[in-house]
């Protein structure tokens, strides 16, 4: 079976005057999120367990794939090759499984030696690179009035994401998840200080989680 296995690591320089410098550390790209421990052990459990929980999302996304591939071979025998918009998403479906295919054989032959930032990098390319394969297959299937699969396709596009918010709360440090701002507390804030926030937005809601988060920092020192 295929598996990620993060081995890299920086050693601490125990002659460095900044403290995390004098700790082990993993970096992801992730917003260049750092882990750091105090002791080998620590580090050797969480590369267990952080490559256990990498390797279990690219099984989900290797199973979106597999689905989405599916669906496009389905679509590709009566996609009309007269029809100019249709012959341009069968192109570009062709070119993103061909750039998923390279991101999953990177990922497992080890082509970075176990580097947690790149392997990182490369889940969150397989991600983008994955809704947007699921996208192309939402436009084919509304070209065709094929509702029943552009709602199925839609629901495939929310899971990816999903997916994606997996990613992000793996690779993000417990100190940094402790300051999580939750749904009811923005909705609260946003009343409180009459925000011209719309919460229904996956971009602005994280803007204003940022604000208050860091709100809630000053007000503590």
């Amino acid at each position: 079976m295929k598996k990620i296995v993060i081995t890299q690591y920086t050693s601490p320089d125990k002659t460095s005057s900044i403290s995390t410098n004098r700790k082990y550390s993993v970096m992801c790209d992730f917003g260049n999120r750092t882990f750091y421990f105090d002791t080998k052990r620590e580090l050797e459990d969480f590369l267990i367990r952080f490559s256990q929980d990498l390797t279990d999302l690219l099984f989900l996304y290797n199973e979106s794939l597999s689905r989405a591939f599916v669906a496009y071979r389905s679509l590709w025998f009566y996609m009309d090759e007269m029809e100019k918009e249709e012959v341009f998403l069968n192109h570009e479906c062709d070119k993103v499984i061909v750039s998923l295919t390279r991101l999953f054989d990177r990922i497992v032959h080890w082509d970075f030696g176990g580097d947690a930032y790149h392997i990182t990098g490369d889940l969150k390319l397989i991600g983008t690179e994955l809704q947007g394969f699921w996208s192309l297959l939402v436009l084919v299937t509304a070209n065709r009035n094929q509702w029943a699969d552009n709602y199925r396709f839609k629901l495939e596009v929310s899971l990816v994401d999903n997916f994606r918010e997996k990613l992000a709360s793996i690779t993000t440090p417990a100190s940094i998840k402790e300051t999580a701002i939750s749904y009811d507390e923005m909705t609260t804030a946003k009343e409180l200080l009459n925000h011209p926030v719309d919460l229904r937005s996956k971009t602005e809601r994280q803007r204003f989680a940022s604000g208050l988060v860091r709100l809630r920092k000053q007000s503590k020192n």
